[in-house]
């Protein structure tokens, strides 16, 4: 999906009584739009339901206007990346030589920080097993220097390096006094 139709759906999405939707991710388990518009989550549970950049790209134009949640599990998605079908994916890997830059996407978690740096409400961040890459990871920081009472953090397997994981955790060390 191109980042005008992508857009144009999440503007659809929040001015529109929208009860849940599913772009790449499970239909078992869609993002629950209403519930978080209305502010009746505390917990969102999105663990292994096959999300993308585009799918966190819509699901934080929702949570802009949240202050409810506070428990956030992305766990075993694809959210760093933008999603290609099969076809796609092995016609990159053989003519491109950049094709970790083709399928990285930044979009989902660019709005991902913006919906999320400017509060305090966030106490326990599950996005263990993406691979989000450090590139990718750094725009995640500002999430990490307002949020300051993170209890529970899990980052495993998401592809960061030494110096992205030095950088978080001096921002950890200085912000946050909860971490356990």
């Amino acid at each position: 999906m191109n980042k005008f139709s992508l857009k144009y759906l999440a503007k659809y999405i929040c001015e529109f009584d929208i009860e849940s939707i599913c772009i790449n991710g499970s239909f078992e388990r869609p993002m629950p739009i209403r519930a978080l518009q209305n502010n009746k989550l505390v917990s969102l549970n999105l663990r292994d339901t096959g999300l993308y950049s585009e799918d966190l790209f819509i699901i934080s134009q929702v949570l802009k206007d949240n202050v409810s949640l506070k428990e956030i599990d992305l766990s075993k998605n694809m959210i760093g990346l933008t999603y290609i079908d099969d076809e796609r994916y092995s016609q990159l890997k053989q003519s491109n030589q950049r094709f970790d830059k083709d399928i990285y996407d930044s979009l989902g978690l660019e709005h991902f920080t913006i919906a999320l740096k400017s509060s305090s409400r966030v106490r326990v961040l599950d996005i263990s097993q993406n691979d989000i890459g450090s590139e990718n990871f750094t725009i995640l920081l500002p999430i990490f220097e307002s949020n300051g009472h993170i209890e529970d953090l899990n980052l495993a397997d998401t592809n960061i390096d030494g110096p992205c994981t030095d950088m978080l955790c001096k921002i950890l060390k200085k912000k946050n006094k909860a971490l356990k």
